[in-house]
Formats: C-alpha cells, sequence, structure tokens
C-alpha cells in the first residue's frame, strides 16, 4: 500500500516532457481506426494508403502498436524507470510529421506542424538534466535496492555492499522501532 511519505513529487520538466508527448496519441487511435475499419468494414476503392484492404489493415495494427508504443514509454518514463524508449518513439513521431510537411501530397501541414512542435518540445524537455536525473538506475541504487527486503546486494551492488546492507540494517532497527511503539500504544 501507499502512504504518503512514498509519494514523490515529479518535476516540472518530466511533466511537460510527458504532456507534450501524449500528443500523437489521439492522431494515432483515429488513424488506426480509420485504417482497420477502411480495411473491414467500409472498405474504400482505391484504399487510402496501401493498394489493397490487407495493406490498409496492417497499417491500422501497426499504427496501434505504436500509439500502445508510445503510451507504454510514457508509463516507463513516469514511472522513472526509463526515458530512452520515449525518446526514441518521440523521435520517430518527430521524423514522420516532418515527412508530411515535406511531401505536400500528403496532406494539410496543420497537423504535422503541430506534432513537430510537441516531439520538438518533449525531447528537449526529457533530455534536460532534470529529466536525467528523474529516471535513475533503481537497480544499482543503493538507497533503493536497500528497501526491497530480501534483495541480494551483493549481485547488484558491486563495490557497494557495505553502504547498502548499513541502509537495510538501519531500516530494519526503524521498523523494530515502530512495531514496538505501535505495540506499546495498544
Amino acid at each position: 500500500m501507499f502512504s504518503e511519505d512514498d509519494l514523490v513529487d515529479t518535476p516540472p520538466i518530466v511533466i511537460g516532457a510527458i504532456a507534450c508527448g501524449v500528443a500523437p496519441i489521439p492522431f494515432l487511435l483515429t488513424y488506426s481506426a480509420i485504417f482497420l475499419m477502411h480495411a473491414t468494414i467500409f472498405p474504400v476503392d482505391p484504399p487510402d494508403i496501401t493498394s489493397s484492404r490487407l495493406g490498409e489493415g496492417l497499417s491500422g495494427v501497426v499504427t496501434f502498436v505504436y500509439m500502445i508504443a508510445i503510451i507504454a514509454s510514457i508509463g516507463w518514463f513516469l514511472s522513472r524507470h526509463r526515458r530512452w524508449p520515449f525518446i526514441a518513439l518521440q523521435a520517430l513521431s518527430f521524423g514522420i510529421a516532418l515527412d508530411f510537411i515535406i511531401d505536400e501530397t500528403k496532406g494539410s501541414p496543420e497537423v504535422p506542424l503541430m506534432l513537430i512542435m510537441t516531439t520538438t518540445f518533449a525531447l528537449i524537455l526529457a533530455l534536460l538534466p532534470t529529466s536525467w536525473h528523474w529516471v535513475r538506475d533503481w537497480r544499482y541504487d543503493p538507497e533503493l535496492v536497500a528497501e526491497v527486503p530480501g534483495m541480494k546486494f551483493s549481485a547488484l551492488l558491486p563495490g557497494r555492499k557495505k553502504k547498502a546492507a548499513a541502509l537495510a540494517a538501519e531500516q530494519d532497527a526503524f521498523a523494530e522501532e515502530t512495531f514496538v511503539e505501535d505495540d506499546a500504544s495498544v
């Protein structure tokens, strides 16, 4: 269970990167639905982006998977696990939007221009030092690993076993004091 002590304030820079990074999601959901419907329920002749209904269906599936990958990368970044998938997928969104702006036959430039702006801001904010410090490698951080009961420190913390063991012992002593105080108050 979470307590108020477990909550960590997310830096505004990370919140800004996430806010800009969600911009492609509604468009990807819309286009995946359109492509899948054009492949199955409402076939169009000629197909929109490929030369067959199967191609339209595959485009819809790829678009949907890409959307799920962006959502997962946002979750990883927000939960402090990884930021590189977020950066890679935002860079890919930037590249696709840039291609739509360069090639005028692909439609009007308003939506791709908006996506270029949001993905650029998301990339800049995700590459700032604050974002780097937000996502640290928790597997090698003795303060975070020491909080996990039963964790084998020797495998995870080469050269820092003593510090991790001391932190774990300190936490155990605190837990014992807390339980003794709780029992005494009953």
